[in-house]
């Protein structure tokens, strides 16, 4: 199952297991990241590039265009073992891979 979560100039609130972005479109926001055993942590892209947990964190979340989160055989198909806990595919606004 895919979730996915488009920006229309709309604030973007959003829980999934692991990550919490609260971003308005005026207002600063923040990401939140919950800390998982290194173990289980799912793999973060970011414009196409593996970021690390610590990484991700530091992306402003009003710069963020999209949220896609693969899980199982998805994440496994398209991103090899790294991707056998998930994958967290953030796309922000001035991404070349519009």
């Amino acid at each position: 199952m895919n979730n996915h979560f488009k920006d229309h100039n709309e604030p973007i609130f959003a829980n999934i297991n692991g990550i919490s972005i609260r971003a308005q479109k005026q207002n600063a926001g923040s990401i939140s990241l919950k800390k998982l055993d290194p173990d289980k942590r799912p793999l973060y892209v970011v414009d196409g590039k593996e970021m690390t947990q610590e990484e991700t964190e530091t992306v402003d979340p009003n710069s963020i265009k999209s949220v896609e989160v693969l899980k199982s055989a998805s994440a496994i198909t398209l991103h090899g073992d790294k991707g056998k806990n998930g994958v967290i595919i953030i796309t922000t606004k001035n991404s070349k891979n519009k």
